[in-house]
């Protein structure tokens, strides 16, 4: 069984430790389990290497870089969409979990076309600007884990000022996502918060998935 999440949200509204919640919980469940993770940071930062003449990205302090074609950011997710169309694994079943931060959403669904989005499930994390920049701030003084990767207030302020309300109607609209696919999650309070409604929506998930593949044994579920 494959079963693609899409965690999206601003830069320090909590995606990586969705993913990392995800990861526990699915792989938690049995040996059989495996969470594969894209992350198009990964993906830019690669990007960025290679481009030693800096006409696509610059440098910045704590080994970070801001993005100056942004058309590279249609490059990241459509190179996320090959990883996951040539993913080959060993696992029984497995979810892979695509993450990515955008001011236009139904621009950057649009990436990955409409065999990639349906029957994916959709996380939404919402939080304040104002917490996010914290958490960003955050990150460079108290960095917890190796994916606190640091993101400018250039890039923060001047790229992500797009209201993002209507995407998962959008997503309804344009590839029929049905709503218990997708959840939207308020984060500016407790990650333990956080987390709880993760282990809610990825058990929701299986259940939802065992009765779409009643054929597949999900081992201690």
């Amino acid at each position: 069984m494959l079963v693609k999440i899409f965690i999206t949200g601003l830069p320090g509204s909590g995606k990586s430790t969705a993913y990392r919640g995800i990861h526990r919980y699915v792989e938690g469940l049995n040996q059989s389990w495996h969470v594969l993770r894209i992350n198009d940071y990964n993906i830019l930062q690669a990007m960025c290497i290679a481009d030693t003449e800096r006409k696509k990205f610059r440098l910045t302090k704590h080994n970070g870089f801001d993005v100056k074609d942004f058309s590279v950011l249609d490059d990241a997710l459509k190179e996320a969409r090959t990883r996951i169309e040539t993913h080959k694994s060993s696992a029984t079943n497995e979810f892979i979990v695509i993450e990515f931060a955008r001011n236009d959403y139904k621009h950057a669904f649009k990436q990955f076309g409409s065999d990639i989005l349906q029957e994916a499930y959709f996380l939404f994390i919402e939080a304040k600007k104002s917490i996010c920049l914290k958490r960003l701030k955050e990150r460079v003084t108290r960095p917890l884990t190796p994916d606190n990767h640091y993101v400018s207030s250039y890039i923060f302020q001047s790229y992500y000022r797009i209201d993002l309300q209507d995407t998962p109607s959008g997503l309804k609209a344009d590839y029929g996502i049905n709503d218990q696919h997708i959840l939207i999650i308020d984060n500016n309070g407790l990650e333990l918060d956080l987390i709880a409604q993760i282990e809610q929506f990825v058990a929701a998930i299986l259940e939802q998935e065992e009765v779409r593949n009643p054929n597949t044994i999900l081992e201690s579920y």
